[in-house]
């Protein structure tokens, strides 16, 4: 049973740190797609280009709040995983990694749909530039 548990808390403990790395890497990756859409110039876009660079800074804007908040989650989380290992894993700590791959799930597919749109709107108006 000891062993187990510490397998378990072991692989959740692996997870966690993915989730960080994940997290501190949108975090370095944000300015600089920020930094790319100052460098559009909106005014010049069609409308339907005009559309999707508002509907791509919305995303960023998404992600400023989004990634601090999940950073926080997980670090939270990643303390319970500590302390269960000076104590028997509860079922509270089963639904938080639960509730937390979940997010991160989203999290993952959520900001790779943002980058294949963002690269996507890049390549259709890459000759509007500020």
């Amino acid at each position: 049973m000891r062993t187990e548990l510490l397998t378990n808390l072991s692989r959740r403990h692996l997870e966690v740190r993915c989730w960080q790395n994940e997290i501190e890497f949108a975090g370095i990756e944000l300015p600089l797609f920020q930094q790319i859409m100052r460098g559009v110039a909106k005014e010049q876009l069609p409308a339907a280009g005009q559309g999707d660079y508002d509907y791509l800074n919305g995303r960023l804007r998404h992600y400023e709040r989004l990634i601090p908040q999940l950073k926080e989650e997980v670090n939270e989380y990643n303390h319970e995983v500590a302390m269960a290992w000076q104590q028997a894993a509860g079922r509270e700590m089963e639904e938080d990694h639960r509730y937390l791959r979940e997010e991160m799930d989203d999290f993952r597919w959520d900001l790779q749909s943002f980058k294949k749109n963002l690269w996507a709107f890049l390549s259709h108006h890459t000759a509007v530039r500020a």
